[in-house]
C-alpha cells in the first residue's frame, strides 16, 4: 500500500512539473540586438545571467551591473569567449540597496554611454529572516528590489511602463537559508520550479520582439500578455507609491528625466518603455514608438507615468473633493499596511513550524 501511495505520488509530481514547463512561455523571436546597449542589473547570476547571455549572443553591448565585480568580471570573460564575434561584455559596480552607489552608477553610464537602449532591472533578494535596515534607513528587501530600481530609472530614462513575471524559477537565490523553511522551498523548487534559461524568457521577450513594440501599459507572463490584478490597477494606489518612493530615494529636483525632457533630452535616449514585476524582481525597459519620443518631447509636465496609463490630466480639485480623495488614500494605505501586516504574521508561522520540524528532525 505504502509503495502504491509513492509511486502515485510520484507520477503526480512528474506531472505537474512536465505540465509546467512545456506550458512555459518561450521568446521565438530571432531579432539581432546587434548595435544596442543595454543595462542588466544583477546579471551575473539566474535569470540575470541567462538573459545577458542571449543578448550578447544577439549583438548588444551588454553591461552587466553587480555588487560583487569579481564575479561578475570573471562571468564577462566567460560570456565574450562564448559569444566570440557576436556582442560585447562590460562591467560596473552598482548595490541597489545603496542609494549613493546607484546615484554613482548612473552618473557614470551617463557620462560614458551615448545610448542605453534597453534597462533590465533585475537585481533582487529574498527577505532575510531578521529584519536589516539601509544606511539611509530603508528595509533591505525594499531597498534592494524597489527603492534601488526606482531611483535608477529616474535617474536614466522612462517613458512607457510594462510589467513583467518571470514565473518560478529556481536561482541561487535561496543558497543563503539553510533554515528548514528555506529547504523546503528549495525542494519545491527542484521539483517544480523553471531553470534560470527559461525564467528568462519572458525578460528576453520584452527587451528584443518586435510584437511589443510600442506597446505599454501592460502586464506579461510566460511570453504572453495577461490580466494584471485589481490592486495594480489602482491608480490612486499606484500614485500613492510613487511619491512615498521619490521620498525614500531622496530625489533631487532634475533627477527624474522620465518626463519633462527637451528635444534634444528625448532624443537622446531613443525613447523608452518601461516594465517591472508585481514582486519588484525584474524590470525591462525597451524601445518605445516615435509617437511616444514625440509625447515626452513636447511635455511640460512632471506627473509619473502609471500602468494602463500615459498622459494624466491636471486639473484644480474644490476643498471637499480634495478631503475626500486624502480620506481614501488613507483608508487604502490602512488596508495595504494590514494586509502587509498579516503576510508577515504567515511567514512568522511558517518559520515557526519549519524550527519545530528541525527540533523534531534532529
Amino acid at each position: 500500500m505504502l509503495f502504491e501511495v509513492l509511486v502515485t505520488v510520484v507520477m503526480l509530481v512528474v506531472s505537474v512539473r512536465v505540465w509546467y514547463l512545456t506550458t512555459s512561455g518561450r521568446c521565438h523571436s530571432t531579432r539581432s540586438m546587434k548595435g544596442k546597449t543595454v543595462v542588466v542589473t544583477g546579471g551575473s547570476a539566474g535569470i540575470g545571467l541567462h538573459t545577458a547571455e542571449d543578448l550578447v549572443r544577439r549583438g548588444a553591448r551588454v553591461i552587466l551591473a553587480c555588487r560583487n565585480l569579481e564575479k561578475a568580471c570573471k562571468l564577462a570573460a566567460q560570456l565574450k569567449a562564448e559569444a566570440s564575434q557576436c556582442g560585447e561584455v562590460a562591467v560596473r559596480r552598482l548595490d541597489t540597496s545603496d542609494l549613493n552607489s546607484v546615484r554613482t552608477f548612473a552618473k557614470e553610464i551617463l557620462d560614458t554611454e551615448k545610448h542605453i537602449h534597453v534597462l533590465i532591472n533585475n537585481a533582487g533578494i529574498v527577505e532575510p529572516p531578521e529584519k536589516v535596515m539601509t544606511n539611509e534607513g530603508l528595509e533591505l528587501t525594499m531597498a534592494t528590489n524597489h527603492f534601488g530600481h526606482f531611483l535608477l530609472t529616474n535617474l536614466l530614462l522612462g517613458v512607457t511602463a510594462n510589467s513583467l513575471h518571470p514565473g518560478i524559477v529556481k536561482t541561487d537565490i535561496l543558497i543563503p537559508y539553510h533554515t528548514m523553511f528555506g529547504r523546503i522551498l528549495k525542494l519545491v523548487f527542484i521539483l517544480w520550479a523553471k531553470d534560470s534559461e527559461l525564467g528568462a524568457q519572458t525578460n528576453i521577450y520584452l527587451a528584443v520582439s518586435e510584437e511589443v513594440e510600442g506597446v505599454s501599459g501592460r502586464y506579461f507572463t510566460d511570453c504572453k500578455e495577461v490580466k494584471t490584478s485589481k490592486l495594480a490597477r489602482d491608480k490612486d494606489l499606484a500614485k500613492r507609491l510613487w511619491e512615498v518612493s521619490e521620498k525614500a530615494v531622496k530625489l533631487r529636483p532634475g533627477e527624474n528625466v522620465c518626463l519633462g525632457a527637451d528635444e534634444d533630452e528625448a532624443s537622446g535616449w531613443d525613447g523608452l518603455a518601461a516594465a517591472g514585476t508585481a514582486n519588484g524582481s525584474t524590470s525591462v525597459l525597451l524601445p518605445a514608438d516615435d509617437s511616444a519620443v514625440q509625447a515626452a518631447a513636447g511635455s511640460t509636465s512632471r506627473v509619473p507615468v502609471y500602468p494602463e496609463q500615459h498622459a494624466e490630466t491636471l486639473y484644480l480639485m474644490d476643498e471637499g473633493e480634495l478631503q475626500h480623495r486624502q480620506k481614501m488614500r488613507q483608508l487604502e494605505l490602512t488596508l495595504l499596511e494590514e494586509k502587509i501586516k498579516a503576510q508577515r504574521a504567515i511567514t512568522v508561522a511558517m518559520r515557526l513550524i519549519a524550527q519545530v520540524c528541525e527540533k523534531i528532525m534532529e
